[in-house]
């Protein structure tokens, strides 16, 4: 729950410097499960592989899937919603390859 909350923390920083004003908290947690579900969903259908190109596939979709949740929601451009909804993956992916480097074996 605190990850959803601070995902929406994340994405409403984003979505206001692209816009200029923080959005309403609701859509912004609505968005964050969107993108969440979608990453999630992607990765259990693929599984676990060896193709390089195929574990990128999980935030290639999430993207995706955020830019069009966020366009309905907030509404933005789906351009720029798929653009903040990349950055919002990056700024996860970074933060969780700190906290592998951080706290891993």
């Amino acid at each position: 729950m605190l990850g959803l909350l601070l995902g929406a923390v994340v994405l409403g920083v984003i979505v206001s410097v692209m816009e200029g004003d923080f959005p309403e908290f609701l859509p912004l947690l609505g968005c964050v499960i969107v993108v969440s579900a979608a990453s999630f969903v992607t990765s259990l259908l693929i599984g676990e592989t060896e193709n390089v190109l195929l574990a990128f596939a999980p935030l290639v979709v999430a993207a995706g899937a955020g830019g069009v949740a966020i366009s309905g929601l907030l509404g933005m451009t789906v351009k720029r919603a798929s653009i903040a909804a990349g950055i919002y993956l990056f700024v996860n992916l970074l933060i969780a390859v700190g906290f592998l480097l951080v706290f891993g074996d």
